[in-house]
């Protein structure tokens, strides 16, 4: 892990149009990023105000700046669903290919198990089965179930 490298990340909730869809791979389909992009485009609710769940209050959609590229273009993102009040989804981790292999997909991992955490999830998964997320999602503390990975929070 690169730490000097680290240090020039920044992480946020990305402003509208800041979508990394840059990053998305070759064949990946933009349309499974659509509903992060329509969270991004929902005007926040008033302080106070009740209503139905919207997109934007179960979807986290956070991206990552360094200071190598301009302070406008995402060079990674990681998008996590709520599926239920303690069960939250991570389905998108997106890493500029320049900035792979230094340790920025691992440190985006362990941000987003952190956000999921303080927003009251018991547990994370990731869908599906992808031979190159074994060991990164292992080292992790995920174990393999036969939809994906899942990642358990220990209570306190």
């Amino acid at each position: 892990m690169d730490r000097e490298f680290l240090r020039g990340i920044s992480i946020f909730r990305p402003y509208d149009g800041e979508a990394p869809l840059h990053l998305l791979e070759p064949g990946y389909s933009e349309h499974r990023f659509d509903d992060a992009l329509a969270a991004l485009g929902e005007p926040a609710r008033p302080v106070g105000k009740r209503g139905p769940t919207r997109i934007q209050e179960l979807l986290f959609v956070r991206v990552a700046k360094h200071d190598e590229r301009s302070h406008q273009e995402s060079v990674a993102a990681y998008v996590v669903r709520a599926r239920s009040a303690t069960s939250f989804e991570l389905q998108h981790l997106l890493v500029d290919p320049f900035f792979r292999g230094r340790g920025l997909g691992r440190w985006l991992l362990g941000h987003a198990i952190g956000l999921s955490e303080t927003k009251g999830a018991r547990e994370l998964v990731v869908l599906g089965e992808h031979p190159q997320q074994a060991k990164f999602l292992s080292t992790y503390g995920f174990e393999k179930t036969p939809e994906g990975w899942l990642f358990a929070f220990t209570p306190e």
